[in-house]
């Protein structure tokens, strides 16, 4: 299995998991929105208000670094692409009714 395949419930786990994911140039995107989504509803299960799962989305992105640490404008113009489509993930995440439900069920 790959590091990338597996998406734990433990908000810490999934941050560590997120952080690895969108440093690496060889993870699909796909990977890393599923890390985002599953991050995002752990954070809403747990009460996390909106502004506080975008701002934990976009440090777990980056890793703790920031965008000024890419090599080039290329490399850098690329990660601020990636990393606002990963907060429209988060945002559209953490307001989609049907994922919600779904969630709601899986407690029931």
């Amino acid at each position: 299995m790959d590091e990338h395949e597996y998406v734990g419930t433990d908000t810490n786990v999934l941050k560590a998991q997120l952080r690895v994911a969108a440093s690496r140039q060889d993870v699909a995107a796909e990977n890393v929105r599923r890390l985002v989504c599953a991050l995002v509803d752990k954070m809403k299960a747990d009460g996390a208000p909106p502004e506080k799962v975008v701002i934990e989305v976009k440090m777990a992105f980056l890793g703790g670094a920031t965008m000024r640490a890419a090599n080039n404008q290329n490399q850098l113009r690329d990660r601020e692409r990636f990393l606002a489509e990963a907060v429209s993930w988060c945002i559209q995440q953490y307001y989609d009714e049907h994922a919600s439900a779904t969630r709601s069920e899986a407690k029931d």
